[in-house]
């Protein structure tokens, strides 16, 4: 369903209504981006109990519920949009949206990753959900550049290495992918000899 974020009171300093894709198929969609908030989402309980329950997995700091929806997809549930506001969230200087630092974009090139890996393993069942395998790792290659950028300016460099080569994976290697790679050795030397060194451009 739809959410609406707000500061401090949804009737006075909320933000515009942000409502789900209604285009069909939705699977596809959810597997480049999640949607909304935990609380935007309903399921049964029994769907979650078949796939496991809510993993906490290290590796997908902040970004349990994304995967979760995807698990839930996986193992066959259908997207239904509801066009409407069904749940609020409130955004401050501490809330995530507003903190995204590496670990963020560290846990949504994980999953990316293993919606990439997913694809190839079930790749039958991804186009009966209307997945076109070509153009979804494409856009997932281009989602693992961008994470890998953010990854880089961030400091963490072996992280972004890491994240660039998968990148190359789904979607070829290509101009920008292979700057930021080479940028890479260079500021990783400047890193061992100070510390306090930070890539600010790439």
């Amino acid at each position: 369903m739809g959410f609406k974020m707000f500061k401090t009171d949804p009737s006075k300093d909320g933000y515009d209504a942000q409502l789900p894709p209604v285009e069909e198929p939705l699977a596809p969609k959810l597997m480049i981006e999640n949607f909304g908030p935990p609380h935007s989402y309903m399921y049964s309980r029994s769907m979650l109990t078949a796939i496991g329950g809510f993993h906490i997995d290290a590796k997908l700091h902040g970004n349990e519920d994304w995967n979760c929806w995807l698990r839930l997809v996986f193992a066959g549930a259908r997207i239904v949009p509801i066009s409407q506001v069904g749940a609020f969230y409130r955004w401050h200087s501490n809330s995530m949206c507003r903190t995204r630092g590496v670990r963020i974009f560290a846990a949504e090139a994980e999953t990316l990753w293993r919606t990439y890996r997913w694809t190839v393993a079930n790749r039958s069942q991804s186009v009966r959900m209307g997945v076109e395998p070509r153009v979804l790792h494409q856009e997932i290659a281009r989602g693992l550049y961008r994470r890998a950028r953010r990854i880089h300016k961030g400091g963490r460099y072996l992280a972004a290495l890491r994240v660039y080569w998968r990148s190359a994976r789904p979607g070829g290697l290509y101009n920008p992918l292979l700057s930021g790679v080479l940028r890479l050795p260079m500021q990783m030397a400047m890193r061992t000899f100070n510390p306090t060194f930070r890539a600010t451009r790439h």
